[in-house]
C-alpha cells in the first residue's frame, strides 16, 4: 500500500494534477464519488481533461494564438496594471472579450461590420440580376468570391492592396510618361489589368512571390494546373493564391506543418529506417510518412497506441497497405530475371498495360506475380505513370529492363492515360490493368486463347476475388437507372453458378482483354468520362453496338485490391460527384439499350475511322522539314479555339502532312474523338511534341493563343499567330515575351471577330507595336432543318460549363427561363416549354462543382443538361429546337472587362443554321452575326429574354417569323468551310 501511494503521489507531481481545480472544474467527477487523482488517471487523462488550471489555460491558449506584443500595444492599459500580458488576458480579457492578436481583432472587426445592401447590390450590379436578397447573396457567394460587405469594407481592401505611388509608377515605367498620360489614370485604365504594380513596395512583393514560386513542382503538385493549359505562375497569381495553393514544397511543406505538431527529432529516433534516404524528417513525413499512418510526435504515437487497444481493432491508415497474404515475396536476382521465358520487349501476343499514380510497391507486386504466374503466352509490360509527384513513383531499378516505362508530366486522368499505353503497344491484343491487382496462375493464357479462338469476341475478363477468396465480379450488368451489378458480389466463388463462361453487359477495367483494333476504332476510354468511371462500361456497349461480344472467363483468376489507389488521390478530387454525374450521362447515352427499347446492334454509331495503326505509335520526332504544323498550347477538348486551328488543319491539309504540335504527351485517340465531334476531316497528320517541333522547319506555322504576344517564335518559313482575345496576363510575362521579339517572328496575326480585332489593336498600341490584324470568321459546320419537321417548344442553349473567364452564364439562361415559364403559365399559350442546355465540362473539381450548382438551382424547372454529347446527338437537339439562346458577356462593360464577351460564336451560326432563332446578349462578337429584328434579336436582360422568346413561341407561324428564321439560314451559310478555306489560304499566298 505504501509503494502504491508512492507511486501514485510521484504521477501526480510528474503530471501536476490540482485536485481541488480538477474536481471544481470537472462536476462530474465529485457525482461519480471518486478521488479525483484517481478519476484523471483512470478516466481524465485518456479524455483529454486537463490536470490543472495552468495546463487547461495553455490548452485553450494554443488555440487562440495569443501575441503579448501586439495585446500590450494595443491595450495601452495592460502596462499600467503591471500584469504579464497572457495573464491580464486570461483573467480579464478574455471576459472583456478582447482579442488575443492583430489577426484575432482584424478578424472581430471584420464580423461585426455592418452589411450594407443597398451599397452591395449597387456595387454588384449582377446581384440584382441573380434575383437574390443581397445579404444571402453575400453570405453564399460573395464572401468566398472576396466582395467587401460595405463600402468602407471595400474601400479598407482596395487601399490594403493598391497604395499608390505616381512619382515611382512613372519612374519604374518609363513607356507612361511616353503615352502622356497621369500616372494613375494609366494604372487605372491600363496598368491594372495588365498586373503593374502601383508602389514599389507592391512590386517588392509582387518579385518576392516570384522569387519563392517554383514552376516545376506547382505544376506537378497540382495536376489540373497543365489541364488549364496555363503558365503555372500565371496560374497561382490570377486564382492559386485565393485558393491557397501553396506556391512551392517548401512552403507547402511548412504550411502543412503549421497544421500537425510534428517533432522532427523524435520522427527520425522512431523512424530508423529513414536515415537510409537523402529526406529530412519533415520531408519524409509529408511525403511518405502521414500516409503510412506513422505519427508525427510521440504524443500523438501514444494516442494512436492507446486508441487501437481501447477499440479492439486496428485503425486503418490514410494509405491503404498491400494486405500480406497478396504479397509475392521473392528476391529479383539475375538468376531470376534469366528464366523469364514469356516476358518479352519483342514480337509480343499480348500487351499488358498496368495505369499506377504514386504506388510503386503496387506496380512491383502486380509485375511480380505476372512473372510468377503467366505462361504459354508471350507479353510485355508497359507502364505508365499517370503523374505521380516527383520522387513518389521510383521503381526498383530490376525491373528496368523488362519493361517499358511512360511518365506522364501530370494526371490526365483514367482514359487518356490508358490511351496513351495502347498507342505505345506493340501487339494486336492488350490487356488493361489496375495497379492494385495480383493475378493467378494461368490467368492470361485462358483469356487469350478464347479470343483467339472466336472471332465474334471483343473484351474478356476475368473472375475478380477479394483478398479474402469473396467473390467481388463474375462479370457486370448495368440496370435501367446506370447501376452496375456486380455479379456473385461477396458471394462463394466456387458456386457453380459463377464458374460458367457467359455473355455479359461489360467488364471491369480493372483487368480487361481487348483486341487492339477495336478499342482503337472506338477510340479507346473516352475523355468524356473523366476523372473516372464508366469509361469500361462505355466501350464494352460500343464494341458490342458493333456485333462484338463482352465475355466473362471463371478460368482466369485475379484478386482485385479494390481501389487501393484512390486512398491517394487528393480529396479535392470528389470522385463520388463525378460517379454520380457519370451514371446520369450514361443513361442518357444508352436509355434505349437500358430500357431494351433499342436493340443494341443496331444502335452502333458510324464513327470515322482513321489511318492509325493496331501497332504503331501516332508520335513522330518530325525529323523531316517541312509541311504544316499548328500549335495548339492547351490540349485538345471541342472548344471554339480548337474548332479553328483544326479546321485551319483540315483546309492545307491537302497541300501537306500536318503536324498538330502539342506541350505535352496527348493521347491520340482523344484527339481522334475531339476531330469527328468537331466535325474535322483529317486524314493526314501526325502529332509531334514541342521539343521536336521546335527542329522541324515547317513550311507553314499556325500558334494557337490567349495573350497578346506569342509564347513561342514562328517555327515556320511563314508564320500566324491566331489571338484568340488578348486577355490579361501578368506584366512580366508579357513583357518578357515582348522583349525576346517573339512577335516579330510572325508574319500577322489572325482574329476570329472585328470585336477580338479591335482589342488587339488597342492594347498593341500600349507597347508601341502594330501588328497586321486580318480577320477570319470561323468556319461553322450548317446542320439544316429538318424538311417537313415542326420542332417542338424547345430552347437550347449550347457552351462549356465553366468557372472564370468568358463562362456562358448558364445561370441567366435558366433564370431567363423561370420567367418564360411564368409569362407562358400567365398567358396559357403553350404547354410544355423545355430549355435544353449542352456542352462539355473540364473535369478539374471547380468546374464540376459549377455544372452541380447549375443542376441545383434548375431544379423543379423543365430543363434538360446534356454534358459531354456526341456530334450527332448535339445536331439533334439543334433541329429540334425553335429558339438559340446565348448570355456570354452578360451585365458586362466591355470598356473594362473586354474579355469576358464572346469573342465570335460560333455556336449561335450552329444553331441559325438549324433553323433556330438566336436570342443573343448584346456585348461582343455576336452582335456581328445576329441583325436584331432581321435574322435574330439582340437583347440585355434575362427579362428581355424571356419577354422576345414568348413572342417568338407565340407567333411562330407567323409570316414575320418564317422570315426571320429564313434569313438566319441565309446568315449561317455565309460562314461555309469553302469561304473559311479560301480566306486562309489568300491569306499564306501573300508576300
Amino acid at each position: 500500500m505504501t509503494e502504491q501511494k508512492h507511486n501514485r503521489s510521484q504521477q501526480l507531481s510528474t503530471e501536476g494534477l490540482d485536485p481541488e481545480w480538477y474536481a471544481a472544474h470537472y462536476t462530474d467527477v465529485a457525482d461519480a464519488g471518486m478521488d479525483p487523482l484517481e478519476h484523471y488517471l483512470r478516466f481524465g487523462r485518456a479524455e483529454g481533461r486537463a490536470p490543472s488550471q495552468r495546463a487547461w489555460e495553455l490548452n485553450k491558449l494554443a488555440h487562440e494564438a495569443f501575441d503579448p506584443k501586439w495585446y500590450v500595444a494595443h491595450y495601452s492599459d495592460v502596462a499600467d496594471t503591471g500584469m504579464d500580458p497572457l495573464e491580464h488576458y486570461l483573467r480579464f480579457g478574455r471576459a472583456e472579450g478582447r482579442a488575443p492578436s492583430q489577426r484575432a481583432w482584424e478578424l472581430g472587426e471584420l464580423a461585426h461590420e455592418a452589411f450594407d445592401p443597398k451599397w452591395y447590390a449597387a456595387h454588384y450590379s449582377d446581384v440584382a440580376d441573380t434575383g437574390m436578397d443581397p445579404l444571402e447573396h453575400y453570405l453564399r457567394f460573395g464572401r468566398t468570391e472576396g466582395r467587401a460587405p460595405s463600402q468602407r469594407a471595400w474601400e479598407l481592401s482596395e487601399l490594403a492592396h493598391e497604395t499608390f505611388d505616381p512619382k515611382w509608377y512613372a519612374a519604374h515605367y518609363s513607356d507612361v510618361a511616353d503615352a502622356r498620360i497621369d500616372p494613375l489614370e494609366h494604372y487605372l485604365r491600363f496598368g491594372r489589368v495588365e498586373g503593374r504594380a502601383p508602389s514599389q513596395r507592391a512590386w517588392e512583393l509582387g518579385e518576392l512571390a516570384h522569387e519563392a514560386f517554383d514552376p516545376k513542382w506547382y505544376a506537378a503538385h497540382y495536376s489540373d494546373v497543365a489541364d488549364a493549359g496555363m503558365d503555372p505562375l500565371e496560374h497561382y497569381l490570377r486564382f492559386g493564391r485565393a485558393e491557397g495553393r501553396a506556391p512551392s514544397q517548401r512552403v507547402w511543406e511548412l504550411g502543412e506543418l503549421a497544421h500537425e505538431a510534428f517533432d522532427a527529432e523524435w520522427y527520425a529516433e522512431w523512424n530508423p529506417d529513414i536515415s537510409g534516404t537523402d529526406l529530412t524528417s519533415t520531408q519524409h513525413y509529408l511525403r511518405h510518412g502521414r500516409y503510412e499512418g506513422r505519427a508525427p510526435t510521440l504524443q500523438l504515437e501514444r494516442a494512436k497506441v492507446y486508441n487501437r487497444k481501447r477499440s479492439g481493432a486496428n485503425q486503418s491508415s490514410a494509405r491503404k497497405l498491400i494486405p500480406k497474404n497478396m504479397l509475392i515475396r521473392f528476391p529479383i536476382t539475375k538468376k531470376y530475371l534469366s528464366t523469364l521465358e514469356f516476358c518479352t520487349r519483342t514480337d509480343p501476343q499480348v500487351s499488358v498495360i498496368i495505369l499506377s499514380y504514386q504506388r510503386p510497391d503496387l506496380v512491383e507486386n502486380l509485375i511480380k506475380s505476372i512473372w510468377l504466374y503467366t505462361s504459354n503466352v508471350k507479353y510485355e509490360i508497359i507502364v505508365v505513370d499517370n503523374g505521380s509527384p516527383l520522387g513518389t513513383h521510383e521503381l526498383d531499378t530490376a525491373f528496368a529492363n523488362y519493361i517499358k516505362y511512360i511518365k506522364l508530366e501530370h494526371n490526365i486522368y483514367i482514359g487518356d492515360a490508358y490511351n496513351i499505353g495502347v498507342e505505345s503497344s506493340s501487339s494486336e491484343y492488350c490487356v488493361l490493368m489496375n495497379n492494385d491487382i495480383v493475378v493467378q496462375p494461368n490467368w492470361l493464357s485462358t483469356m487469350f486463347e478464347l479470343m483467339i479462338a472466336d472471332e465474334t469476341v471483343g473484351v474478356v475478363g476475368p473472375k475478380f476475388l477479394y483478398p479474402d477468396d469473396t467473390l467481388q465480379e463474375a462479370g457486370a450488368l448495368i440496370d435501367s437507372s446506370g447501376y452496375s451489378i456486380q455479379l456473385g458480389k461477396r458471394n462463394d466463388e466456387t458456386l457453380p453458378e459463377f464458374n460458367i463462361r457467359r455473355e455479359v453487359d461489360y467488364v471491369t477495367g480493372a483487368t480487361a482483354l481487348f483486341r487492339k483494333d477495336l478499342y482503337i476504332k472506338n477510340f479507346g476510354y473516352s475523355w468524356k468520362w473523366a476523372p473516372g468511371y464508366y469509361e469500361d462500361a462505355d466501350l464494352c456497349f460500343s464494341i458490342r453496338a458493333q456485333g462484338f461480344k463482352v465475355i466473362y472467363e471463371p478460368a482466369s483468376v485475379v484478386y482485385h485490391l479494390e481501389s487501393i489507389t484512390m486512398s491517394e488521390m487528393p480529396p479535392s478530387e470528389n470522385l463520388s460527384a463525378a460517379v454520380a454525374a457519370n451514371r446520369l450521362k450514361f443513361v442518357k447515352k444508352w436509355s434505349g439499350v437500358l430500357n431494351k427499347e433499342v436493340n443494341l446492334r443496331s444502335s452502333a454509331c458510324h464513327k470515322r475511322v482513321y489511318g492509325l495503326s493496331s501497332t504503331g505509335n501516332p508520335y513522330k520526332s518530325r525529323e523531316t522539314k517541312g509541311g504544316v504544323g499548328v500549335y495548339l498550347p492547351y490540349g485538345i477538348s471541342p472548344g471554339g479555339g480548337e474548332n479553328y486551328i483544326l479546321s485551319i488543319a483540315q483546309c492545307l491539309t491537302t497541300l501537306n502532312r500536318v503536324a498538330l504540335v502539342f506541350n505535352s504527351r496527348q493521347s491520340s485517340l482523344r484527339v481522334l474523338s475531339v476531330l469527328t465531334d468537331l466535325n474535322i476531316d483529317l486524314e493526314n497528320f501526325d502529332i509531334v511534341l514541342l521539343q521536336d517541333a521546335e527542329k522541324a522547319d515547317f513550311d507553314i506555322f499556325i500558334a494557337l493563343g490567349n495573350e497578346l504576344f506569342p509564347s513561342l517564335k514562328g517555327l515556320g518559313k511563314k508564320s500566324y499567330y491566331i489571338c484568340q482575345f488578348p486577355f490579361d496576363t501578368r506584366f512580366e510575362e508579357l513583357n518578357s515575351r515582348f522583349e525576346k521579339g517573339l512577335h516579330l517572328t510572325y508574319d500577322g496575326y489572325i482574329a476570329y471577330s472585328n470585336y477580338s480585332r479591335k482589342y488587339i489593336l488597342e492594347n498593341s498600341a500600349m507597347w508601341s507595336f502594330s501588328p497586321r490584324v486580318t480577320v477570319i470568321n470561323p468556319a461553322v459546320h450548317s446542320i439544316g432543318p429538318i424538311e417537313g419537321y415542326a420542332p417542338n417548344n424547345n430552347i437550347i442553349g449550347v457552351g462549356r460549363f465553366f468557372v472564370g473567364g468568358h463562362n456562358k452564364r448558364h445561370d441567366k439562361l435558366i433564370e431567363a427561363f423561370r420567367t418564360l415559364e411564368k409569362l407562358n403559365t400567365a398567358n396559357k399559350i403553350h404547354e410544355d416549354i423545355t430549355l435544353n442546355l449542352a456542352g462539355a465540362v473540364h473535369p478539374d473539381l471547380r468546374h464540376r462543382e459549377h455544372l452541380s450548382r447549375l443542376m441545383s438551382i434548375a431544379e423543379d424547372a423543365n430543363i434538360n443538361f446534356y454534358v459531354d454529347v456526341g456530334r450527332r446527338e448535339l445536331e439533334e437537339l439543334y433541329q429540334n429546337a425553335k429558339v438559340y439562346w446565348h448570355a456570354a458577356g452578360y451585365g458586362v462593360d466591355p470598356a473594362y472587362r473586354p474579355e469576358v464577351a464572346e469573342h465570335f460564336g460560333i455556336t449561335i451560326v450552329e444553331a441559325m443554321s438549324a433553323g433556330c432563332v438566336p436570342v443573343v446578349i448584346g456585348v461582343g462578337g455576336p452582335t456581328e452575326i445576329v441583325r436584331h429584328g432581321l435574322n435574330g434579336y439582340v437583347i440585355s436582360s434575362a427579362h428581355e429574354m424571356a419577354e422576345v422568346t414568348f413572342r417568338i413561341l407565340r407567333d411562330w407561324n407567323s409570316n414575320e417569323m418564317k422570315l426571320i428564321r429564313q434569313a438566319a439560314i441565309e446568315t449561317a451559310r455565309g460562314f461555309s468551310f469553302e469561304r473559311f478555306c479560301k480566306e486562309i489560304k489568300t491569306l499564306l499566298e501573300k508576300d
